[in-house]
C-alpha cells in the first residue's frame, strides 16, 4: 500500500516559498526599473504625435473648407459677370435693333452667340481651376492622414469620385 503524507503535499515547504517570493520581488523590481519609465515615456511620445497629426488634419480641414469658400465665391461672381454680360448684350442688341432692323437682328444673334461661348469656356475653365484646387487640397490631406501612397489608379479613381462628390454637392 501506498504510504502519502497529505500534510506535506498540502503545505509547501517554507523555504521554498520565501525564495520564490524574494526572486519575484527581484524579477518586479528590475521590470520597473529598466521596463516601466522607457514604455511608458515611448506612450507618451506615441500619444504626442498621434495629437500632432490629428491637430494638423483638422488644421488641413480647415483649409480646405476655407478653399472650397473661395471657390464658391468665384463661381458665384463668375456667374454675376456672365448676367451682367447678357444684360449688356440684350441692351446692345435692343439699341441696333432700333437703328436698322435686319442688322440688328444678324448683329445681336453673333453677339448672343460670342458672349455664350465666353460664358461657357470662362465657365469651364473656373470648373476646373476649382477641380484642380480641391484635388490638390484632397491629395495634401489624404497624404497627412494616411501617410503612405495609393498606387496611381486607385489616386485616379479616388480624385475622380471626390470631384463627383463636389459637384454634386456644388450643384444641390
Amino acid at each position: 500500500m501506498l504510504d502519502i503524507n497529505v500534510a506535506e503535499q498540502l503545505f509547501p515547504n517554507p523555504l521554498t516559498i520565501v525564495i520564490q517570493l524574494i526572486s519575484t520581488s527581484i524579477l518586479l523590481y528590475f521590470l520597473f526599473k529598466y521596463l516601466w519609465k522607457p514604455a511608458k515615456e515611448f506612450m507618451a511620445k506615441r500619444m504626442d504625435a498621434m495629437q500632432r497629426d490629428l491637430e494638423q488634419a483638422k488644421e488641413d480641414k480647415i483649409a480646405a473648407h476655407q478653399l472650397l469658400k473661395q471657390a464658391n465665391e468665384k463661381v458665384s461672381d463668375a456667374y454675376h459677370q456672365s448676367q451682367t454680360i447678357i444684360a449688356s448684350a440684350n441692351k446692345e442688341a435692343s439699341v441696333m435693333k432700333e437703328e436698322i432692323l435686319n442688322q440688328a437682328k444678324v448683329e445681336s444673334m453673333d453677339m448672343k452667340k460670342r458672349a455664350y461661348q465666353e460664358m461657357e469656356m470662362e465657365k469651364a475653365s473656373m470648373k476646373q481651376e476649382i477641380a484642380d484646387e480641391i484635388v490638390q487640397v484632397a491629395m495634401y490631406a489624404t497624404e497627412k492622414l494616411l501617410k503612405e501612397k495609393i498606387d496611381e489608379e486607385k489616386d485616379q479613381e479616388a480624385i475622380q469620385q471626390f470631384i463627383r462628390d463636389i459637384q454634386h454637392e456644388a450643384g444641390s
